[in-house]
């Protein structure tokens, strides 16, 4: 069964994204003992709901589950958009109870995500990839399905 461009892209673009982010989350930790760094996280976290600690680790456990999604996407496997979607809403709400304390950058990245997840359901969600994650073939599609 071909799989549609579009989930191929959200897979590929939720991989790389949390490859940088894992990146950048293990350098930090390896400078975080620099003084200099050390000010600015402190900075950062002063209107900080969750501790950097449970930032961290929640930071890194939902990387690894979305990259398991994206995977899971390459495959075909329908719970991983169903648990990417999901994922994806309770950090919507994790971010949004701890944007809440930091002005209009907390406010931004969420409308951000809320932008993103949207765009990325959409996709994940359309008669093409609702197929696709279903197991149907093209030739068993109605021929309505093939205008949406």
């Amino acid at each position: 069964m071909k799989r549609p461009t579009s989930v191929t892209v959200v897979a590929i673009v939720l991989i790389v994204l949390n490859a940088i982010g894992f990146l950048s989350l293990l350098f930090s930790s390896f400078v975080s003992d620099n003084p200099d760094v050390q000010a600015a996280i402190a900075e950062q976290m002063k209107n900080s709901t969750f501790s950097y600690a449970t930032i961290q680790v929640v930071s890194y456990v939902s990387m690894i589950i979305t990259v398991a999604c994206a995977v899971g996407m390459l495959k075909g496997a329908d719970w991983s958009r169903k648990l990417y979607v999901g994922l994806g809403v309770i950090g919507l709400v994790f971010n949004g109870i701890n944007g809440m304390n930091q002005g209009i950058a907390g406010l931004f990245g969420v409308i951000f995500g809320v932008v993103i997840l949207g765009l990325f359901t959409f996709l994940l969600y359309r008669q093409p990839a609702d197929n696709f994650f279903k197991g149907i073939e093209e030739d068993q599609w109605d021929d309505e399905d093939e205008f949406a």
